[in-house]
């Protein structure tokens, strides 16, 4: 599931992500790789597999590079999601 996250590292152009109502798993991974992300307000970002017993550590991957380290882990551990102006606050 990390070859479309390199995919989208790799490219010569910049990618723009755009985001209506939720990016969750690893369309939250993907929103993360792109190089900007234009966000719909009231849209619900996350990685949710915790909250199934699951660790899908993969669409976490590149958000250290953008995101705030300990944000991203904590949504990852915790299986919570933040809003489109929660991202924007934190800078994502």
């Amino acid at each position: 599931m990390d070859a479309m996250h390199l995919t989208v590292a790799s490219m010569a152009k910049p990618v723009i992500a755009m985001v209506h109502g939720y990016a969750v798993a690893n369309g939250a991974g993907l929103l993360a790789a792109a190089d900007f992300a234009i966000v719909a307000e009231g849209t619900k970002i996350g990685t949710t597999a915790s909250t199934w017993g699951f660790c899908a550590p993969v669409p976490s991957f590149p958000w250290p590079m953008g995101w705030e380290k300990k944000k991203a882990l904590e949504m990852l551990l915790s299986g919570d999601m933040i809003d489109a102006a929660e991202a924007e606050r934190l800078g994502w």
